[in-house]
């Protein structure tokens, strides 16, 4: 779980990356769906999906993968889904 605090870069990477996994699967689709659907590798999906670090995707990259999963933008950006219970 993420706490809800000041999140470093490297957080916010894990978060949206979670949050991605999270759309995603919701949506039934595998990594290679949704790659395929906005022209990039499965890799590069599983690289954001696991912590962007080496991904860092672009914010036109985020876009694609919003419009592909029907997902408004900034609900990648959110951390409810994985605060704290405590929080």
């Amino acid at each position: 779980m993420i706490k809800k605090t000041s999140l470093s870069n490297k957080e916010i990477r894990k978060l949206v990356g979670l949050n991605i996994a999270l759309y995603r699967k919701m949506r039934g689709f595998s990594q290679e769906q949704l790659a395929d659907g906005i022209d990039k590798s499965a890799s590069y999906i599983s690289q954001i999906e696991s912590d962007g670090r080496d991904a860092n995707p672009t914010l036109d990259i985020l876009i694609d993968i919003s419009r592909f999963l029907n997902v408004k933008l900034y609900k990648l950006f959110q951390i409810e889904n994985f605060v704290d219970a405590g929080e």
